[in-house]
């Protein structure tokens, strides 16, 4: 099979040339700039900007499949996110029908069935650029899938991590390898899924292979509370880090209102802490469309992302922690601390006194 992969220079690129390497399929990398890892034998790469067809339909010509996974992220600029997100669905999905390509499977988000909501300070300003993000990445799926000359298959993956990316995890990461407190936004009882990105390669394969005109989630297996989860890491670390928990309005406040004070927006992660709403996908459907299920537990992804992040010091995570988040939850984490030993020491008064 000769596969095309755009975005094929990033984190998930390379471990999807990896999997269909494994294959021996013929794998072409297309990006707007050159892979910094060394392509194996047999992988070529093209400089292209995925939303100019006519470039995308002369580099797709002999090609059978191509893999979407180009995208523009939820800090980017939303004239950026309209123009890849969804110019750029448009335009590979137009360039694999001219190009005779039989398969497109686009690398979507699971954010798409989400309402993100609005904030009116000021009027009109949402939220997060999330909300954006979801906007333009549900009407890049229906431009594909309202597409009738190509068979496309929509795949939604939770937060990728594992070696190479540390997800939304960077700041907390960064934290317990220097034992500094790790602050979370209420309790931590939800669930908040990932995927490791080996995982999400072999479920793109397979997807690949299959001619099932459908929509698939894809997730981690075992997923616990954040809490624990953090905990268990903290562990495997040998960090000396505590976990301190902001009370749940202070924790909605921050999130709801720091985008209305030019702070950039935080993660998904942090609005399912403040909405004590697990995030997490049944991956039944994918194991029955195309035999997939994820070899990594949710837990066992955050050890591996974590020890690589440990190993790598000087590589730029792929979600870089915005400088007025790390600044505001370090100032916060001493008070919430303190706030934590008064309230302990109140309990304990009186249960002597009982």
């Amino acid at each position: 099979m000769k596969v095309a992969i755009t975005g094929g220079a990033g984190f998930l690129g390379q471990s999807l040339v990896n999997e269909f390497c494994s294959s021996d399929d013929e794998t072409l990398v297309l990006d707007r700039r050159l892979p910094r890892w060394r392509l194996a034998d047999g992988v070529a790469s093209l400089t292209v900007d995925v939303t100019d067809r006519p470039a995308m339909t002369r580099a797709l010509r002999g090609f059978d499949v191509v893999v979407h996974a180009a995208f523009a992220p939820p800090y980017a600029p939303a004239k950026e996110q309209r123009r890849v997100n969804v110019g750029g669905v448009s335009a590979v999905v137009e360039a694999a029908a001219d190009a005779g390509v039989r398969r497109v499977v686009i690398v979507s988000s699971t954010i798409v069935d989400r309402t993100l909501p609005s904030f009116a300070f000021p009027a009109g300003w949402q939220t997060h650029r999330l909300a954006t993000y979801a906007k333009t990445r549900r009407r890049g799926e229906e431009i594909a899938l309202g597409h009738g000359a190509v068979s496309v298959a929509i795949a939604r993956p939770r937060t990728l991590a594992g070696a190479g990316a540390v997800g939304p995890f960077a700041l907390q990461f960064r934290n317990i390898a220097n034992d500094r407190p790790v602050v979370l936004l209420g309790t931590g009882a939800a669930a908040y899924q990932l995927l490791h990105v080996n995982d999400f390669a072999a479920g793109l394969a397979a997807l690949a292979r299959s001619e099932a005109r459908i929509v698939l989630a894809f997730g981690s297996r075992s997923v616990l509370p954040l809490r624990e989860e953090i905990a268990s890491l903290i562990d495997h670390a040998q960090s000396r880090s505590a976990i301190v928990g902001a009370p749940l309005r202070l924790g909605r406040a921050i999130v709801r209102c720091a985008p209305s004070f030019g702070v950039r927006p935080v993660s998904e992660m942090y609005d399912a802490m403040v909405d004590e709403r697990a995030v997490v996908v049944d991956n039944g459907p994918a194991r029955h469309a195309i035999g997939w299920a994820p070899r990594w537990s949710n837990l066992e992804t955050i050890i591996d992302a974590f020890d690589w992040f440990r190993s790598q010091p000087h590589v730029a995570s792929n979600h870089p922690v915005p400088r007025a988040h790390a600044v505001g939850l370090r100032l916060l984490a001493p008070l919430l601390r303190s706030l934590d030993e008064k309230g302990s020491g109140a309990d304990n008064s009186s249960n002597q006194e009982r």
